[in-house]
């Protein structure tokens, strides 16, 4: 079961920033999910569940269900990054956490430019007559 990105707004009651994804899974999945929710699900119109956070967990994430019974979006591979990065610290530290955020959030690096220009090919010349050709090729063996 995962979630996808859908809006963000702000809380009237808290002020907090709240992220708004909707669920999608199997039949199954689905159905899980609403038993788990109970009084607090939320749909859309069309009847997709919502699911609710107040962190940023990515476009898409994966949902899990906790011993507890409760619906929570897998944050396992950003705390791998995050140990990872904050392991080697400094600078590899930072490049670490850099790419691996790129990754999880869905962002490939830009291209970089090429280093030198691209190479410029002429046009052929188009094939010249015979007699154009013998012609040439006398002009050359008059000049040994």
């Amino acid at each position: 079961m995962n979630a996808k990105f859908n809006k963000t707004y702000r809380s009237k009651r808290s002020g907090k920033l709240v992220f708004m994804y909707t669920v999608h899974g199997t039949v199954a999945e689905l159905e899980a999910y609403r038993d788990a929710q109970g009084i607090n699900l939320r749909e859309t119109v069309d009847g997709t569940p919502l699911f609710y956070s107040t962190s940023y967990k990515g476009e898409r994430t994966d949902l899990i269900c906790t011993s507890e019974g409760k619906i929570i979006a897998d944050t396992s591979e950003f705390d791998k990054m995050a140990s990872l990065a904050e392991a080697y610290g400094g600078n590899l530290g930072a490049e670490i956490a850099k790419a691996a955020a790129q990754n999880l959030m869905g962002y490939a690096p830009k291209a970089a430019a090429p280093a030198t220009a691209p190479k410029v090919v002429a046009p052929e010349a188009p094939e010249a007559p015979e007699a154009e050709l013998q012609a040439e090729e006398d002009d050359n063996i008059a000049k040994f």
